[in-house]
């Protein structure tokens, strides 16, 4: 859930915050295979630029590519 500039991660899943970080950068968002969908908690301020938070998701053990304008979202384990 976003508020106050921040996304609040209260035992989110990876594929739900996909979603609120397509809307907060304007970008496509798109999973590819399966992903862990393992819960998240936490919070990530808005006003990190998208390079930083797919950084931080990276140490989830999720990759990321850029196409085309549109994020791509892998797991590193598969």
């Amino acid at each position: 859930m976003a508020k106050r500039g921040l996304i609040r991660l209260n035992s989110e899943d990876i594929t739900s915050l996909m979603k609120q970080i397509a809307r907060w950068y304007n970008i496509d968002v798109q999973i590819k295979g399966e992903i862990h969908n393992e819960s998240l908690s936490g919070t990530i301020p808005r006003s990190l630029n998208l390079s930083d938070v797919v950084k931080l998701l990276e140490s989830y053990g999720l990759q990321f590519e850029f196409n085309d304008g549109t994020l791509i979202v892998s797991d590193k384990q598969k």
